[in-house]
């Protein structure tokens, strides 16, 4: 087996103290104080199963069941590259795969699981033309229980999508009132973000929002949206 394979090749007792150092400081992962690398020889753990990705010879179908099992057992942002790489080489078997994992890890309890694989949504996935697509409509699914909690996390990355992709899904949500506050991040990461994209209709979705007037970010919101 290719996982196997790779444990034995960069040994199991280092393999599984990197592990434990991806457990413990997965959480918070692309946001601030969130850590996104590790110091000394662990760091190259990851690196070393990604190899196999780009030179092995391996079925892809076998890469990713490598890959996913990895990230259950190691969630770092490092061991997600590969899976935004590969996507175009995926057929219709390994995608499925894919986003079903992609999507119980949003939406797992814990932050440790869901905040790597997000930060590869918000930095890769979405920053690509080629991807942001494809990412954003099975990330979203509703058809999937539960969706709340992966919604929420996904509307937190979701500031480079395309305005035009995601103001259905945001005018939806602004429906609900339990749902306002996730759709307040989603304006605040389309308007601050770096490749954030903000459309038209965002003032008027903002001020159907019902929300404290000291809810973070949401008096700069204004202000931005004043000058538009």
């Amino acid at each position: 087996m290719l996982f196997d394979e790779l444990v034995a090749k960069v040994g199991a007792e280092r393999y599984r103290e990197a592990c434990e150092r991806a457990w413990a400081t997965a959480a918070g992962t692309g946001r601030c104080g969130g850590q996104r690398s590790w110091a000394g020889d662990l760091q190259a753990v990851a690196p070393q199963f990604a190899d196999a990705w780009w030179h092995g010879d391996a079925s892809l179908r076998e890469r990713l069941e490598t890959a996913l099992r990895l990230y259950a057992e190691m969630p770092c942002y490092a061991n997600t590259v590969a899976l935004h790489g590969f996507l175009r080489e995926f057929g219709e078997p390994e995608r499925r795969m894919l986003w079903d994992a992609v999507r119980t890890w949003l939406g797992d309890e814990d932050d440790r699981l869901a905040d790597p694989i997000a930060h590869s949504l918000w930095v890769d996935f979405f920053e690509d033309d080629a991807t942001v697509q494809e990412a954003w409509g099975e990330v979203t699914r509703r058809d999937h229980a539960p969706w709340q909690r992966r919604l929420a996390r996904v509307l937190q990355v979701c500031g480079p999508v395309p305005w035009a992709l995601k103001a259905q899904l945001l005018d939806e949500l602004a429906r609900d009132p339990d749902t306002h506050h996730a759709v307040l991040r989603a304006i605040a990461g389309s308007a601050f973000d770096p490749f954030g994209d903000l459309g038209p209709g965002a003032a008027a979705l903002l001020a159907r929002l019902d929300l404290p007037a000291d809810t973070p970010d949401l008096a700069a919101l204004r202000a931005r949206l004043a000058l538009r």
